[in-house]
Parts: structure tokens; sequence; C-alpha cells
């Protein structure tokens, strides 16, 4: 009998120590879960990196005047500032790099109220729309005859708006993205040609827009990616406040 105890006591420590251990799927769980936890360990900081990008480089209307006007003393100055406008409106250097006669000027030659542009001119592969404000319209007026000037007869709808002195073809967007940068530089500030649709963003949210209108304006496929701009600034808050008065 005393042998029969003993096999007894060995399977039953050996069946608590068993009911402790945790059984294969759960340690496939456990490793799974500390694989997420490496994974986005960093996520608060990313995620403030994120907030940094959009929201962080805040410029005032005033610095925005002064660099337009800078830019008015550089070479190839009506260029250069109808690129700067377009982006401040919330086009992307893909969108407004290609843009052509047609894109932005009804067959009468009058600017139109929305660009819209094929996926072969916007991120991804989709289609987009921007809206022309009556500023953007009086500009784009102004850049009209600048074109006409430059190109005489030889102006068709097929004619890009922004194109290189030495190719007569349209700027590459590394290329713009480099011009940006060195202008804003030269104004303390850090950024390239998709600043000015981070500003365009700011402004409509600071200004109380609503993001579902923010989201269509910008052509973002994802509303998650209009809600990282809504970061509860200073501005925004402060706006906030004013518009509770009685």
């Amino acid at each position: 009998m005393q042998p029969s105890t003993r096999r007894y006591r060995h399977n039953d420590t050996s069946a608590k120590i068993h009911s402790i251990l945790p059984s294969n799927r759960e340690t496939k769980q456990i490793k799974a879960t500390e694989r997420l936890r490496t994974l986005f360990s960093f996520q608060p900081q990313s995620l403030k990196r994120r907030q940094t990008m959009t929201n962080g480089e805040f410029v005032d209307d005033k610095k925005i005047k002064d660099i337009l006007t800078y830019i008015k003393s550089m070479k190839h100055a009506e260029q250069i500032r109808m690129m700067f406008l377009f982006s401040l409106n919330g086009l992307r250097s893909i969108n407004f790099a290609y843009l052509q006669v047609k894109d932005c000027y009804t067959d009468q030659l009058k600017p139109k109220d929305v660009i819209s542009l094929n996926n072969d001119k916007n991120k991804g592969k989709h289609a987009c729309e921007y809206f022309m404000n009556s500023q953007m319209k009086k500009e784009l007026g102004d850049y009209l005859k600048y074109l006409q000037n430059k190109w005489g007869e030889s102006l068709t709808p097929e004619t890009y708006l922004f194109t290189s002195q030495k190719l007569n073809k349209p700027y590459n967007r590394v290329s713009i993205s480099r011009l940006f940068s060195s202008v804003y530089k030269k104004f303390g500030i850090s950024g390239a040609s998709h600043l000015g649709r981070h500003l365009f963003v700011s402004k409509l949210v600071n200004s109380g827009v609503s993001v579902f209108v923010i989201q269509k304006l910008v052509n973002h496929r994802n509303i998650g990616t209009t809600q990282r701009y809504f970061n509860h600034n200073e501005q925004m808050l402060a706006n906030a406040v004013e518009n509770t008065r009685i």
C-alpha cells in the first residue's frame, strides 16, 4: 500500500503544478500580449510627434504675409507665390505640381469655384476636389495674365501652371519641397511644402469649423486623420470661450 500512496502523492503534486502553470494556449496569448506591449510601448511619444507635426508649428497671418512679400523678390516669383497660395489653401504638392489650365479655369478662362482632380494628380487612387474662396479666385485671375504673357498663343488647356525654365516641364515634388523648406527657413520655420496644408487645417480648426467639413475640404479619406488636428490647443480653447459670450 505504501508505494501506491507515494505514487498518489506524486501525481497529486504534479496535478497541482500543472494547474498553476498556464496551458499552451494561454502561453501563446501571453507571448502575443507581450509582443503587442513592445510594439506599442512608444505609442504616446509617436502620438505626441503627430500632434506636433499638425498643430505645433502654427504660423500667424502676419508671418504668412511677410513670406509672400519676400517671395516677390525671388526669381520666378509668380510661380513660387502661386504654389505657396495653393499649399496654404490645403492642396498637397502632388495636387498643385501638375495642375493644368483646364484644371483651374473654365472654357471661358474664368477661375473655377472647385478644382477637381483625377487620381493621377492626387495621393492614393482617389479623385479629389478643392474649393476656391474669393481671394484664391482673384489670385488665379491674376496668374492667368502671367501665363498668357509667358505662353502667348501657345497657351492651351493642357498647359501646366508651373514649369521649370530649363525643361518647360512641371517641377518635381522633391524640388518643390526643397524650395518651400528654404523659404520657410528664412523665417525660422521648420517645414516644407506640406506645412501650408497643416496651417490651413489648423486655421479651420481654430475657427470652429466642424471636423466633418474639414475632412471634406482637405480630402481626408479617414476622419481619424482629420481628428489629429483637434488637439485642444490654446487658440482653440480661447475661441471656444469667446463664443460663449452673452
